[in-house]
Parts: structure tokens; C-alpha cells; sequence
């Protein structure tokens, strides 16, 4: 018998992935590298039900935040694995993800009473660079992921890399169409402080704050008072519109042990 492939345990949630979900009041919270045939192509996941707490199996609650459910995910397509961002639909029915090592998953997610118990694949595929070229491996070490509009539309995104520290855009993802290419990512300018960031304490998360500014946090980038640097990054939500306002730079508090991962 072969040894597992490169990536098939690999999990949604802290690169090690049970993927999990929150709820507070009802709401949901929630590898390897490109090879020379690397397309779009559906993707088969497996996947099975886990608990909250491996030492209190029964466990539902944390202080405020209920647990709707998690799953461990599996596929034997050697591409999937280190997944480092996540976004739920509105509906909590579908799911986009990126890796660490230049792919974007889709797929969708099942319940049953309220709970999350399965995950159900949709389409693996290549992220690809503003010149069309395929990103291969820690090229496209991908970390955080945000969308363009309220709607959740995962048909505009923004996405976060380290290494070289930059935030792409891409609109219209063909999801695995065959016959359709992804159109071309475009480049978000950044403050150079952001750009001149170490290897790994880049632009680790995006969050859309409101219309037309994005929200981006460094993973260990720390001011003089040993605070994380982040940036409200504006940018135009359609083309032709105007970009609303500067660059606004800020500093968070992370308490220990809780931090931007």
C-alpha cells in the first residue's frame, strides 16, 4: 500500500483543518504545488462530523459563541491541503477557501437539526498571477481573503499573500467551467511599510468594514509598543468609481495567547 499522499489530512481550520462554525445568536462563523497540467477540475472531498472539545464531548457552548457543528475534511486530489482562509455564503450552504500554496477550493456544506455535518466538494483550481501564469507552491502563499461587496459574492475577492507581500483581486472566477478562463487578477496598491514586511509577517487577514475599505492585518509586524500594524485600505467597489479616501494606518492589541494566524 501506498503512504498518504501530501495533503490529505490536512484541515480548514489553523492549517491543520477541523473546519468549524460558530454561532452567536444565531449567526454562522465560522497543498502542494502547481503542477504543469494544473487546471480547474472538480473536487471530491470526504469528510466526517468532530466535536468542539475532544475532552468534553458533549461540550456546545463557549462563553457566547454556540457551536453549530465541524467537520474534518479529506481528498485525495494532491493539491488540496493548507488551507488558510475561508468564506461561508450568506445562506452557510457554500464555502470558498485558499491555500497556502496557490489554489482555491469550492464546495458546498450540509446540516442536519442546525448542525454542520458534511462537506461537499466543488472545484480545486490554480490561482493565477496578473500575467496568466500559474502560481506554483509558496508563490501564491495566500492567507487572507475578503469579499468586494456586502452580498458575499465569491465572485469578487480579494486575497492576501505572503513572501512577496501583495493583495490581488479576482473577479469572475469560472469555477471550473472548462470552457471558461478566470479573467486576470489586478494589483491593490499598499503603503510600502506593508510591502517591506518580513517573509512571514505579512498581510494575514482582510475584512471588508464597509463600502469600498478593506481591512488588513500583519501576522507579527509590530509597532514600537509591540502592537500589530494593520491598514484600512480603500479601493473602488465598480470600475469607474472613485477610491474613497488615503490609506489609514492603525495598530491592534493581540492578547495572548490569541493572535492573527
Amino acid at each position: 500500500m501506498q503512504p498518504p499522499r501530501r495533503g490529505r489530512h490536512r484541515r480548514l481550520l489553523r492549517r491543520a483543518g477541523t473546519l468549524f462554525f460558530f454561532a452567536q445568536v444565531g449567526s454562522t462563523v465560522l497543498a502542494a504545488g502547481c503542477r504543469p497540467f494544473d487546471h480547474p477540475r472538480p473536487l471530491v472531498l470526504t469528510s466526517h462530523p468532530v466535536g468542539l472539545s475532544a475532552s468534553n464531548p458533549g461540550q456546545r457552548q463557549v462563553g457566547g459563541l454556540v457551536f453549530r457543528g465541524g467537520v474534518e475534511i479529506e481528498s485525495a486530489d494532491p493539491d488540496f491541503g493548507g488551507l488558510s482562509s475561508l468564506m461561508v455564503s450568506a445562506d452557510g450552504r457554500r464555502f470558498l477557501a485558499i491555500s497556502d500554496e496557490s489554489h482555491r477550493i469550492s464546495g458546498s456544506l450540509e446540516y442536519r437539526d442546525g448542525m454542520l455535518v458534511a462537506a461537499r466538494g466543488g472545484t480545486i483550481a490554480p490561482l493565477l498571477a496578473p500575467d496568466g501564469a500559474f502560481l506554483v507552491g509558496k508563490d501564491g502563499d495566500a492567507e487572507g481573503m475578503a469579499g468586494a461587496h456586502a452580498d458575499d459574492d465569491f465572485g469578487d475577492v480579494f486575497v492576501s499573500f505572503e513572501g512577496e507581500h501583495r493583495i490581488w483581486r479576482y473577479t469572475g472566477w469560472s469555477d471550473g467551467r472548462p470552457d471558461a478562463a478566470d479573467p486576470l487578477p489586478t494589483n491593490l496598491p499598499l503603503p510600502a511599510l506593508a510591502t517591506a514586511a518580513p517573509p512571514n509577517e505579512g498581510l494575514e487577514a482582510l475584512a471588508r468594514i464597509d463600502k469600498g475599505r478593506l481591512l488588513a492585518v500583519s501576522e507579527h509586524l509590530l509597532d514600537e509598543h509591540g502592537n500589530l500594524r494593520a491598514w484600512v485600505l480603500p479601493f473602488a467597489e465598480a470600475p469607474g468609481e472613485a477610491v474613497p479616501g488615503p490609506d489609514l494606518a492603525l495598530s491592534i492589541h493581540a492578547v495572548p495567547p490569541f493572535s492573527v494566524t
